[in-house]
């Protein structure tokens, strides 16, 4: 019964973060996809948009994007996707996330992207 009372304050704390919080927070992970910016960014929120409420900017003259992804019943947010298209059909996505006991490395943000990748 301890192990709840633990975690709670956490999720808690996670659930503090702003936008701009987030976005100051370090890059858990970056990689580049043989991918457009855009499909890439679409697939993401499709992907993402099960589970969550996830937020699209999209900057066509930049060929940018960003996906900030919160839980559907609240505002808490959880993590942001960067995505940068670095060269004709060549994306890079950088992630980042709210601090929590879980999933510390930005693996299940990561399986997203790399589903999207193989899609396209």
């Amino acid at each position: 019964m301890r192990l709840p009372i633990v975690l709670l304050p956490a999720l808690l704390v996670a659930g503090c973060y702003s936008v701009d919080e987030i976005r100051e927070r370090p890059v858990v992970w970056s990689a580049n996809y043989a991918a457009p910016y855009d499909e890439l960014t679409n697939c993401v929120v499709a992907q993402t948009a099960r589970d969550y409420a996830p937020v699209p900017q999209i900057y066509p003259r930049e060929k940018r994007a960003i996906v900030t992804v919160s839980l559907k019943t609240s505002p808490t947010i959880l993590s942001e996707y960067a995505i940068q298209e670095v060269a004709p059909n060549v994306s890079r996505v950088d992630y980042r996330k709210a601090p929590s006991v879980f999933n510390q490395d930005g693996s299940g943000g990561r399986i997203v992207a790399d589903r999207c990748a193989k899609t396209q």
